[in-house]
């Protein structure tokens, strides 16, 4: 896996090509940060680029204040985003990251953009839906953390083991949480972009029926497909979602 710096601190990039046929752009879930794809490069075809966001709060950007509104950090890495669509590019965002993806391609629709060839979207009800549980991110640490693990699973088990460890980690958490939790969903134009939605048949955030909702925000197309496991079926399911990855990739992404 080879890390290499860029201008812009919004964007990681791994096995960076001088001229890419495609780029994969991986927006991360609640906490994530770009590492939790860094090893998808080793599988993935020579000539894909594969980028992901990188947010304060985090890792390279741990001293820089977490965003807990969607418009703040739309605004912030859509700069970033937009520098990428020399080339042809794949969305894909996990959980709040595919939420994250919806909107920056929703803004790239605004400024009439180059839309991304595919939008994938993994363990996120469509937007629209009700959240279907109670709010957690007013909770203490304590309760927070235990919401979070039952809920998602996404919490690191050296982090959950270390009392120094998770209080670096519940910030930037908790900041990704609030903001999941007040999005607003906006009716607007359907992408014209095709959306492929990704769930895990063991998820009680995302049901068939809920990930089969983004069907209704595009006019370009729309695949389902289910995999086995939980919420972070990205890791326990990590090499069918390569396999579909490198089908995606390998035909330029088309519907």
């Amino acid at each position: 896996m080879t890390n290499v710096s860029t201008p812009s601190p919004w964007i990681v990039r791994f096995n960076t090509s001088p001229s890419p046929r495609l780029r994969l752009v991986c927006f991360p879930y609640s906490g994530g940060s770009p590492s939790a794809f860094g090893t998808w490069s080793e599988a993935l075809p020579n000539d894909v680029e594969l980028c992901a966001v990188s947010l304060p709060g985090r890792q390279s950007r741990f001293r820089e204040p977490a965003i807990s509104r969607m418009e703040e950090l739309i605004a912030g890495c859509l700069p970033s985003i937009k520098a990428l669509l020399d080339r042809p590019c794949v969305f894909f965002g996990h959980s709040l990251g595919a939420l994250v993806a919806f909107e920056t391609v929703r803004c790239l629709l605004r400024e009439s953009l180059p839309l991304p060839r595919r939008l994938i979207v993994s363990a996120r009800r469509a937007p629209p839906l009700p959240l279907g549980r109670p709010p957690i991110a007013h909770l203490d640490d304590e309760k927070f953390v235990q919401a979070v693990d039952t809920l998602f699973q996404g919490i690191p088990r050296e982090a959950l083991a270390s009392p120094e460890l998770l209080e670096l980690v519940v910030p930037a958490l908790r900041a990704d949480v609030t903001l999941g939790e007040a999005y607003v969903y906006a009716p607007g134009p359907s992408l014209i972009c095709p959306i492929e939605a990704w769930y895990a048949t063991g998820d009680q955030n995302c049901s068939e029926a809920q990930a089969r909702a983004w069907s209704e925000q595009t006019n370009a197309g729309f695949e389902l497909r289910a995999f086995d496991g939980g919420h972070m079926f990205i890791t326990s399911a990590r090499a069918q979602i390569l396999a579909r990855l490198n089908e995606i990739l390998a035909n330029g992404a088309p519907l």
